[in-house]
This record gives structure tokens, C-alpha cells and sequence, in this order.
């Protein structure tokens, strides 16, 4: 009831207003089309000063300049979002803001124009970087997820532990009305992964939010409580493998402050791997360009049609190299498991590997994504992954540590095997998935868990500690479903019948690893899909093609631009030589000026115009004479060549 009160638009028009809480929608509409306007300028602006560099400077320069970028681009974005939040937008505040108000466009605006470029999840810079934003953060508090726009409403308090995917909600939008409140982070919590704290939330000092859980609004947490579930509910007895960890990390409790070497060798780290993998897609270009003639001359001329047949080429020589250079640095990285210091190498390397992971499942190697090359780009990296397997795009920041059984399949959005980080130390834990499991949209596997073969794991679903073989488990917390359909084969007549292809799995293999579970066949015969060899060579086919869009259509994207510019530089040429050329024709400028005209309309001085009339009267008289035609040939062929020289 107190956090309702006055939440609704009509009682907010019908009370006290301030300039902020006026509704105004033509101005606000108004405005918003102003900001895309200017942005859209901006971005003409960009591209017309790149175009220009790229045109003037030689390639070797601007490959330099694209590969420093991933550097100083970082810091350029920062001072502007910086400037923003400071100059323009200015604190917020809580509060009920009508919608199409002056409040609502300044936290519209905020959500449109600001970023957080230093946000690396795990390190100092991200927490230096939000407090310089506005949040008020403790000491010895690690954020592996980006916090809101609106950091004043937000305190973490010291030892403070926020995972991956998590959300600490400050704002609403309900009977037209932007809602605008505080969440307060208490000492010693932990937030899991993917869990949310919603606006208006106080949680006490040692609060534990399990994944997936979601507190409710306006809730105040008792000190040392647990939550779980959607809407997360207070827990009297735990068993859970997360309260264990977390209470073997607080009986040998370690804060020692932050080490400012271990710090920046953090920071190097990570920026080395974004520079080496930024470098490996600029690396072939240049190579094409010293040691192909045809491409450096291509280059040169601008010569976009020359151009079109080494996109394909370049773009998937780029994509082996960024591959190359991340499997290189992962293989460098190996994670043991075990409970480590924070300050500490294998922390340092599980660090890493989740950014080069992060890395392949985004940018230009987003392609090899939910494709057969999957699976053995993933046992490169470590991971232990069996034949048939399928992995879209998740969180998989530990693959040395984590097992996928054969033919199981990972979807988008899912969370799996994500390290527990508190009290100044951090503990992996082997993560396994067994045969045939499927985990959905948006499920969480914490670290440490065990799913048997035949298994399911819904939706935005989390798993429990262990799941047995054959069970169908869902929701937060999961609970299990008893029945559910299972595929059977149905076999076809004819031509059909090599479409059903399948392999009768009978026999027993060796179980996994220090797990106990076997991969053979569960209580009942189940079968597997095996497709024809032409349907795997169509699927290899488009898998390809696949794999290389991202850079495919980067490139064409250049060209486009490139041609556009070039275009648009002719017919600035040719219109500013027809001009001169009509100016001359009427005896509008002098022989030895063609330039008159342009400096008398920026005000020329007295002295110049009675020189241009003077010229002008020899013209007219050449006129007379019928002399003009010469003069005019004597003048075209300056103007003529003037243009010549300032285009070569």
C-alpha cells in the first residue's frame, strides 16, 4: 500500500504538480524526434569524416587506427556518457513522473544515450566506473552484471556479490506512470544468477537470492534469510550445494583489500585478449594488401567492383584468424577446480575464459553458433562435449569444468555452471550433463549440478542439485512433472523411410568422469535421429554460408559506403567545374580570378571589387571585339586543370 500511493496517473493530475510532473506530449514528441534527428547527424557526420580519412590516409594507417580503436574507443564513450549523466540529465530521483512529462524524457533519455564501455564483469573497472556514474558502492563488492541507468538509486554495501544475468530494477511503468525507486543491497549478500531484485527492495546483511529467484517489490529481507523462486519465497531449511559453498567460504573468510597489481593485470588481460582478437580480423586485410598487387591496387583506386570478389575471401580468413586467436588463449587459460583466493592465477584464468567465450558467442564469430562446427570448437576450448551435441548461444564461462553428453542440446539464454564468488574467494565445481538432456530458453545449471541422461530442464528453469535419468523437471524452484510425452519413431513406407534413419542406443558405455552416471540406455528403448548423408551435407552447406554473414555483411556495408562517397565526390567535382564554367560564360569573374565571385559574396574589400570591375570591362570588351570565346577556352582549360590537380 505505501509503495502504491499516489501511483496513479489520475491522482497525480489531480494533485500538486511541479514543472517535472506536467504532462506535455507534443513537446516530449517533439524533443524525442529532435534526439533521432541529431543522432542520425551524428552518425552522417561519423561516417562522412571516415569515409574522408579512409579516402586520404594510407591503408597501413588506417588499419593501425580500426586496431587501436578497441583501445581508446572505450575512454571516448565513457566521457560522453560521463558528460551526459552529469551535464544533461542531471540525478534522479524517486518519485511518480506521468508519462510524456519532462521527468519521463529525461529518463527516456538516459536509457537512449547512455552506456557503461568500462562494465568487465569481475573487475575493479567495473565498480570504479559505476561509482563515477553515480552509484554508491562499498569496497570488496564484485558485479558480473550491468547495473541501471538510474546508479543514484542504487547502494551495495561492502562484500556485496552480484552474478551473472542479475538485475537490481529501479523503475516501472504501469497506469501510465513512470515509477522511480531505491534498491538497496545490505552487506554479504549474494545474488545468484539471473535473479532480480525489484524496485523498492531492501535486503538485509547476509541475504542469499538462490537463481532465478525473483524479490518481490518493496520487500525488506531479515538479516542471514534466504530466497528462492518466482516470486521468491523466504526458505527455513536449505539443503541446497550453494548455502554449503557459502558457508565453507565464510568460515575461512578472507578480505583482504584489493590488490591494485593483481587489478591491472586483470585489466591487461582481458584487453589484450579484445586487442589480439580485433587485430586477427584487420591482420588479413593487410597481408592482402603488401602482398597482392591486385587487391593493393583495387584498395587504392577505390575500386569497389574489384573489390567484390575478395569479400568472401577475406571475410572467412578473418573468421579462422578471431577463432585461432581465441582458442590459442583459452588453451593458455586451463581452470582447475577447487575453492582459490579471488587474488589468485586460476581465478585470473576462469577470468578469461569466460571472456573468450563471451567473445566466440558474440561479434564475428557469432555464426559458428548452433552449428555442427559447435561442437568441435567447443572441445578445442576444453570443454568436454560428446558427439551430437548442440549449443546455441548461453553462458558457459567455465568449459574446461563443465561435460555435454551426447546429443544433448543447450538453448538460447541458458546459464550453465556459472563459479560462486564470495567473502573473497571463488569455488569451481565440475558441472555434467548427461545423455539426450535438454535444457531450455533461459534455464540456469548452477556449478556443480547433475542432470542423467533422458532429462529435460524447462524454460526458465532452475536445476536442482541433481536430476535423475528419464525426469522432466520445471519452473523456480523446479519441480517435477510425472508425465510428458515421449518421442517414438513412426516408421514410413517408401521413398520416406531413409528420412527416419535412426540408431537403437542398447548398449552401455563407460560412465563419466567422477560422476557415477552411465550413458547407456535408460528404463525404456529411446531412439535417436540419425539424417542421411545428404541432409548432413545440405545442413554443412548452410552452415558454412552461415558462419560467414556477419562479416559478409560488414564488409558489403563498407563498400556501400565507400561507392556512396565516391559518387557524391564526383558530382561535387563536375557540379563545381560546370558553375565556374557558367560564371566565366556570363563574365560574371575575371580571367586571372575564377574565384571573384565567391570572395565578393564573403565580403571582399572595396580595393578588390573596383579590381573585379575593371577585369570585367576588359571581358566585356573582349566581348566586343568577339575575342570571348578565346578567353572563355583560356579560362575553362584553368579551371580544367585547377580541378585535375586537386583530385590527383
Amino acid at each position: 500500500e505505501m509503495f502504491n500511493a499516489g501511483s496513479d496517473a489520475k491522482a497525480l493530475l489531480q494533485g500538486k504538480r511541479t514543472w517535472l510532473q506536467t504532462p506535455r506530449p507534443r513537446l516530449v514528441c517533439t524533443l524525442q524526434f529532435m534526439v533521432y534527428v541529431l543522432a542520425a547527424l551524428e552518425a552522417a557526420i561519423t561516417i562522412s569524416l571516415s569515409m574522408e580519412l579512409a579516402l586520404h590516409l594510407p591503408f597501413w594507417a588506417l588499419a593501425t587506427v580500426f586496431t587501436t580503436s578497441l583501445l581508446w574507443a572505450p575512454f571516448v564513450l565513457f566521457v560522453h556518457s560521463f558528460l551526459i549523466k552529469h551535464v544533461v540529465i542531471g540525478r534522479f530521483e524517486e518519485g511518480d513522473f506521468p508519462l510524456h512529462s519532462i521527468a519521463h524524457f529525461r529518463w527516456w533519455l538516459a536509457h537512449q544515450l547512455m552506456l557503461n564501455p568500462f562494465f568487465i564483469p569481475g573487475t575493479p573497472l567495473a565498480v570504479s566506473s559505476y561509482r563515477a556514474l553515480g552509484a554508491t558502492i562499498g569496497v570488496n563488492v564484485h558485479i558480473f552484471s550491468s547495473l541501471p541507468v538510474e546508479s543514484e538509486l542504487v547502494t551495495i554495501e561492502d562484500g556485496a556479490v552480484l552474478q551473472t544475468e542479475s538485475q537490481l530494477q529501479t523503475w516501472v511503468i504501469e497506469n501510465k506512470t513512470l515509477k522511480l525507486r531505491r534498491v538497496h543491497v545490505g552487506r554479504d549478500v549474494y545474488i545468484g544468477e539471473m535473479s532480480e531484485v525489484n524496485l523498492g527492495c531492501v535486503c538485509g546483511a547476509d541475504t542469499i537470492l538462490h537463481p532465478l529467484s525473483i524479490l518481490p517489490r518493496s520487500i525488506t529481507t531479515e538479516t542471514g534469510s534466504i530466497w528462492a523462486g518466482s516470486p521468491g519465497r523466504q526458505l527455513t531449511n536449505d539443503t541446497s550445494r550453494l548455502l554449503t559453498t557459502l558457508r565453507s567460504h565464510r568460515a575461512r573468510i578472507n578480505r583482504a583489500p584489493e590488490s591494485i597489481c593483481f587489478s591491472l593485470a586483470v585489466l591487461c588481460s582481458l584487453e589484450a585478449v579484445t586487442f589480439l582478437h580485433g587485430s586477427a580480423i584487420t591482420f588479413p586485410p593487410v597481408l592482402c594488401y603488401i602482398y597482392v598487387p591486385a587487391f593493393r591496387t583495387a584498395i587504392e583506386n577505390m575500386d569497389v567492383l574489384s573489390l567484390l570478389p575478395w569479400v568472401p575471401i577475406i571475410t572467412y580468413i578473418e573468421l579462422a584468424a578471431a577463432l585461432l586467436v581465441l582458442l590459442l588463449v583459452k588453451r593458455l587459460c586451463k581452470v582447475r577446480s577447487g575453492t582459490w583466493p579471488l587474488q589468485s592465477t586460476n581465478y585470473l584464468k576462469c577470468l578469461v575464459a569466460s571472456h573468450v567465450t563471451y567473445k566466440l558467442m558474440h561479434g564475428i564469430t557469432r555464426g559458428v553458433v548452433e552449428s555442427v562446427f559447435m561442437q568441435p570448437i567447443l572441445f578445442l576450448l576444453g570443454c568436454d562435449v560428446r558427439r551430437g551435441a548442440e549449443v546455441d548461444a548461453c553462458v558457459l564461462p567455465t568449459p574446461d569444468l563443465t561435460i555435454i553428453g551426447e546429443d544433448s542440446m543447450i538453448n538460447g539464454g541458458a546459464v550453465v555452471g556459472v563459479p560462486v564468488v564470495a567473502f573473497g574467494q571463488v569455488t569451481l565445481e565440475r558441472t555434467v550433463l548427461g545423455r539426450r538432456c535438454f535444457l531450455g530458453n533461459m534455464a540456469v545449471v548452477p556449478q556443480g549440478c547433475t542432470l542423467g541422461d533422458n532429462t529435460l530442464l524447462g524454460v526458465a528453469s532452475c536445476c536442482p542439485d541433481v536430476i535423475p535419468a528419464d525426469a522432466t523437471y520445471f519452473g523456480s524452484p523446479a519441480f517435477l512433472i510425472e508425465n510428458r510425452a515421449h518421442w517414438q519413431p513412426v516408421p514410413k513406407k517408401g521413398w520416406f523411410r531413409s528420412l527416419r534413419r535412426r540408431r537403437h542406443v542398447s548398449r552401455q558405455e563407460p560412465d563419466y568422469v567422477g560422476t557415477g552416471i552411465a550413458t547407456g540406455a535408460s528404463s525404456h528403448e529411446t531412439s535417436v535421429y540419425r539424417p542421411p548423408a545428404h541432409l548432413r551435407m545440405a545442413r554443412g552447406c548452410m552452415n558454412v554460408a552461415k558462419v560467414g554473414i556477419v562479416g559478409l555483411v560488414m564488409w558489403l556495408v563498407l563498400l556501400l559506403l565507400v561507392s556512396a562517397h565516391s559518387e557524391m565526390q564526383e558530382w561535387k567535382q563536375q557540379n563545381r567545374m560546370e558553375h565556374w564554367i557558367a560564371l566565366a560564360s556570363y563574365g560574371a569573374i575575371g580571367e586571372g580570378n575564377p574565384l571573384g565571385a565567391a570572395e565578393d559574396e564573403k565580403g571582399a574589400t572595396a580595393q578588390t571589387r573596383e579590381q573585379q570591375n575593371t577585369e570585367k570591362m576588359q571581358w566585356l570588351a573582349e566581348d566586343k571585339d568577339g575575342s570571348s570565346s578565346t578567353s572563355l577556352r583560356r579560362l575553362t582549360g584553368e579551371i580544367g586543370h585547377s580541378s585535375s590537380s586537386s583530385s590527383s
